[in-house]
């Protein structure tokens, strides 16, 4: 409380202001800024003393200095303080932990606060299970974790909208150790092709959602797979597969399991999953873990199942190879029936097919492209050469092999169900009717080498680079069809995989600190949270059910809804 509100005198909004600074000192710090103690003698210190603000930002100092002012009438007003440096930074100014224990009450109150709103403001519900302690491991039960911040609207400053704007970037939920999420609450819009278009906040800003639940992995070594249904989704912990719920977290089963080299469990309907080990097939429930059979004959002396590549219905794909310490062996591909469990024909690959394989399903036959060797040191701007070939779904029969050449070295190229072949290649996007190999567009717009893997969803290419951030590209013609930059650099080595919600309305976009929610339709930016404290150098991995997004780290997985 203001010195003057523990004397006895009526509480005015120079008293709010002083309460802000006091909240301010204490998120960043850790520490009141007059010590502990009676708010008698806090009061004392606070009219005869000076604050210790050691520790917080020059800028930030100066401001929250001013707010904790002896005399309420040398305090700034809240539109003042509004327009501070320290209140319109839009970058972290530490990558250190905050305080867990001020997070998560900071997070209840700015929750709170930001529900009160004003007259003026629009009608909120009101939050009445907000967290006041760190979020329990999933095991014991989901838990909801509360923490929102959102940045000033333009047009004049409500008490609701400036108290928030406070709290962005300090209130958070504790994710794990060192961890915390800061919420950015945003509603940017996407630059629809016009480049003299202004960027502007719409007036009223949006949320991000609220946590579901979160579970830890003490041992940091949780890889979340891109596998989900019957109500689970699941992850590998060093050599063991777990089956979790989706709703609330809780582990479901696990089993363990000596993995092959790549995509380890492919699902298969039904209820079920297909488990690929070195010396075996599991066709596994995906329920409860249980084994429905195991098929050991294509693992031989001398080769092995390398990949599980693609299904569809009964029929799964597989990429053969040599066992390990085996001769030489050419590498196949080969279809194995599921409901009769017998090999549907085999086709030796090419030479050059020996690295991770992508292969989709099309009417014209089975496309398989060779996907880039994972190189953490790799040349952003290399380019290397794409081979493309096309089999008979039902004989195996190679029909035709070409090359792409001028291709970026990082995940550039994609292939959807039609046949159409998209790439990265010498500062352009290009599709190619693949069958054909006739080129279809070249986009306008520019791309360089550091980009995130592409991703088609619906009618739309999306693509994220440095320069240009995100971007949609329409599918036919490759038109620009709306930009959005996000507030951080965007090298190559930050950025993950995209995902979209099963609604087909959001798009997520995870890098190694933050994620951002952008609306398919427009590019806007709905929201955008930033990850404080992060350890691990790796982007953020991200599975979107059709009711949760599942948002994983080897530390940490928690769950966000999704619409």
């Amino acid at each position: 409380m203001a010195p003057e509100t523990v004397g006895g005198r009526v509480s005015s909004q120079a008293a709010d202001i002083y309460a802000l600074g006091v909240l301010l000192a204490h998120a960043t710090t850790g520490r009141f800024p007059f010590g502990e103690g009676p708010p008698e003698v806090l009061a004392y210190r606070a009219s005869h003393g000076k604050a210790e603000l050691h520790g917080l930002p020059a800028d930030l100092a100066e401001a929250v200095a001013a707010a904790l002012a002896p005399v309420p009438g040398d305090r700034p007003t809240a539109a003042e303080l509004s327009q501070t440096s320290a209140l319109t930074r839009t970058t972290p100014v530490a990558d250190g932990p905050a305080p867990g224990k001020v997070i998560i009450a900071l997070a209840a109150q700015a929750q709170e606060t930001a529900d009160l709103g004003e007259g003026a403001d629009r009608d909120l519900p009101r939050r009445t299970d907000v967290a006041t302690r760190p979020l329990h491991r999933a095991a014991d039960g989901p838990t909801r974790s509360s923490a929102t911040g959102q940045t000033s609207p333009a047009g004049p400053l409500t008490r609701r909208a400036l108290l928030s704007r406070l709290a962005t970037g300090v209130a958070g939920a504790v994710l794990g150790a060192g961890t915390s999420l800061a919420w950015t609450a945003t509603r940017e819009p996407a630059d629809r092709s016009l480049p003299d278009r202004p960027l502007a906040t719409a007036p009223l800003p949006g949320l991000p959602p609220t946590a579901l639940w979160r579970f830890d992995d003490v041992t940091a070594r949780t890889t979340l797979l891109r596998v989900a249904g019957a109500g689970r989704y699941l992850v590998t912990r060093g050599e063991t597969l777990h089956a979790h719920e989706v709703r609330s977290g809780k582990e479901v089963w696990e089993r363990p399991i000596a993995f092959g080299r790549a995509n380890p469990v492919l699902l298969v309907g039904g209820g079920r999953i297909l488990v690929q080990t070195r010396d075996a097939l599991v066709l596994c429930s995906l329920g409860d873990g249980r084994t429905h059979w195991i098929d050991r004959t294509f693992h031989t002396q001398n080769t092995t199942v390398l990949e599980l590549l693609a299904v569809e219905g009964d029929t799964v794909w597989l990429h053969m190879g040599p066992a390990a310490g085996a001769s030489a062996t050419t590498h196949a591909l080969a279809a194995f029936d599921l409901a009769a469990r017998r090999e549907l024909w085999r086709s030796e690959l090419p030479a050059d097919f020996v690295y991770e394989l992508s292969l989709t399903p099309t009417p014209a036959g089975l496309l398989v492209e060779v996907l880039p060797e994972v190189d953490p040191h790799r040349d952003p701007y290399g380019t290397r050469k794409v081979p493309l070939a096309c089999f008979d779904r039902t004989t195996g029969r190679s029909l035709w092999q070409r090359t792409y050449e001028g291709v970026y070295s990082g995940p550039a190229s994609a292939v959807d169900e039609t046949g159409r072949f998209y790439v990265l290649s010498t500062g352009r996007a290009r599709a190619y009717d693949a069958t054909p190999g006739s080129q279809l567009w070249e986009s306008t717009l520019r791309f360089g080498g550091q980009h995130s893997p592409l991703l088609l969803t619906g009618t739309l290419l999306c693509e994220t680079d440095p320069v240009n951030g995100v971007v949609a590209l329409d599918r036919d013609t490759g038109r620009t069809v709306w930009q959005q930059r996000l507030d951080e650099p965007l090298q190559w080595f930050l950025l993950g995989t995209m995902a979209t919600s099963a609604s087909g309305r959001t798009l997520f976009v995870p890098t190694r600190r933050q994620l951002a929610a952008l609306d398919l339709r427009s590019g806007e930016r709905l929201w955008q949270m930033a990850f404080v404290g992060r350890e691990d150098p790796s982007p953020l991995q991200l599975l979107a059910t059709p009711d949760v997004l599942i948002v994983a780290q080897p530390s940490v997985v928690f769950a966000l809804p999704a619409v």
